[in-house]
């Protein structure tokens, strides 16, 4: 051994990582850190049971370990076949552990059949990238690497095949020739700004359209500093999303034909009274005429009754109308403007149920929203109010009272016995009703909580008395 290759050796010994010398079949040199990991004590008690470490290669199924050498062939064979490609062994240390390995090999010269194999231990680098490479086959959570000039390093087998991307490693992408110039702006925001909180923009590639929920993180990769994103795919999310907000259209819709159910009955209440009045004058109208006590002021008096009754009929058709119109404009309006409209829409019918309504405090109340979806709120509480006062017929007083508080809240509140606490957590289920079959939908809570959340930034909350219901209108977030 000549003193070159003495100093070669000595410089092996050294290392942490497991040397050595071989063609494939025989070894001529191992350092001493393939015996500070195996049972062996030098090269010689090695060789005597074994012509070549990939004796020592526990068989794995993954092609990308090494397998032991056979007659056909020997595993340096297997490393100059694929010399891009990373390859592993897998052997035992002295505790029996299985230890990962990535190998490199190096040829002396061209005329040499000898190769200097490097073993670096990398089990904590396999276990990460058998990790990475479970994730990168997920479906729904991906992940991609980018460069901060938005250059992809590299992107999630499953976003590769949802995309269609059959040539990533042959193109240079960038990340911004997925999106729409808007969806960039909002990316490079949080790039620029370091910003880590979620966000939504839609990936677009050919024909594929994917709505994604974005979390990135600067991190450095070979060196490099990179961007890190994890993406969740949300076409299922706003498939469903789509779905509810259908759903919620269709059970709106079947609450406001439900309202107007009621208005009809209300319209025939209030106009039953006017009618009434108009059929008793015509009658006592034909009988003056008949006994010729019918004069010219008696004919102006009759007149001018019947067009009063007629214009009170046609107040209540255009209250009815206003109300349903439903013109959902956002707008600033007072508390005491819509309930005014929906008041006169019931005064008749809660007089006729002797059922009273104290009003206190709500002048100054002012709501940013809708106001007709306000008013369709305050209808369900006011008729489920008076359907529960029905239950007590022989009771003497019924109020419903309705006052603001200084907290930004509108209280209605009653003393119809309130629901049973069995049931109460089911109030604004939709088609839950305490009502007897027929007489309830189960939508008009449901629907008026939905109002108050999406209309009015706000929500409605049931409180239950000792010998009634508080509903409360919170808009505490409609300031």
């Amino acid at each position: 051994m000549d003193d070159n290759e003495q100093k070669l050796r000595t410089i092996m010994d050294l290392q942490d990582d497991i040397i050595m010398i071989t063609d494939g079949r025989n070894f001529e040199y191992i350092n001493k850190s393939f015996f500070k990991f195996s049972k062996f004590e030098n090269f010689e008690s090695f060789k005597k049971l074994h012509n070549c470490v990939c004796e020592l290669f526990i068989e794995m199924e993954s092609d990308s370990y090494l397998k032991s050498t056979t007659s056909e062939y020997d595993w340096i064979t297997q490393l100059q076949q694929y010399p891009n490609k990373d390859f592993f062994v897998v052997m035992k240390n002295l505790k029996g552990i299985n230890i990962s390995f990535k190998v490199d090999f190096k040829q002396f010269d061209t005329t040499s059949k000898s190769y200097m194999i490097t073993l670096h231990n990398a089990t904590l680098y396999k276990e990460n990238l058998d990790l990475i490479n479970l994730i990168s086959n997920m479906k729904g959570v991906y992940f991609t690497v980018t460069q901060l000039n938005g250059k992809l390093v590299k992107i999630s087998q499953s976003l590769l095949q949802v995309l269609k991307i059959e040539d990533f490693s042959k193109n240079k992408y960038s990340i911004t020739e997925f999106l729409t110039e808007k969806d960039k702006k909002l990316a490079m925001q949080h790039i620029s700004k370091n910003d880590s909180s979620p966000y939504e923009v839609t990936i677009r590639h050919r024909d594929v359209v994917l709505p994604i929920l974005v979390q990135g993180y600067f991190g450095v990769v070979n060196n490099l500093p990179v961007r890190v994103a994890v993406i969740m795919d949300l076409r299922k999310l706003k498939a469903l999303q789509h779905e509810a907000k259908q759903r919620d259209l269709l059970l709106f819709q079947q609450s406001k034909m439900a309202q107007m159910g009621e208005m009809i009955n209300m319209i025939a209440h209030q106009w039953r009274q006017p009618l009434n009045a108009i059929s008793a004058a015509s009658i006592q109208s034909s009988m003056k005429l008949q006994l010729n006590l019918f004069n010219k002021d008696d004919f102006n008096n009759t007149q001018d009754f019947i067009q009063a009754q007629c214009q009170n009929m046609s107040q209540v058709i255009n209250t009815f109308m206003e109300y349903a119109s439903a013109k959902q404009q956002t707008e600033n309006f007072l508390f005491a403007d819509a309930f005014n409209i929906v008041l006169n829409l019931v005064k008749q019918q809660f007089v006729a149920h002797n059922i009273k309504i104290c009003i206190e405090d709500t002048n100054q109340f002012e709501i940013k929203g809708s106001k007709d979806m306000l008013e369709q709120v305050l209808l369900n509480i006011l008729m489920n109010a008076r359907d529960a006062y029905d239950e007590y017929k022989d009771m003497e007083e019924k109020v419903i009272y309705i006052k603001s508080s200084a907290e930004n809240t509108i209280e209605i509140t009653d003393s119809a016995g309130g629901i049973s606490k069995e049931i109460v957590d089911k109030v604004f289920m939709p088609y839950f009703t305490t009502k007897e079959q027929g007489k309830g939908t189960g939508i008009g809570l449901y629907m008026s909580k939905k109002i108050m959340q999406e209309h009015f930034k706000g929500n409605l909350l049931y409180e239950k008395l000792e010998n009634g219901s508080k509903f409360i209108l919170d808009f505490k977030r409609n300031l």
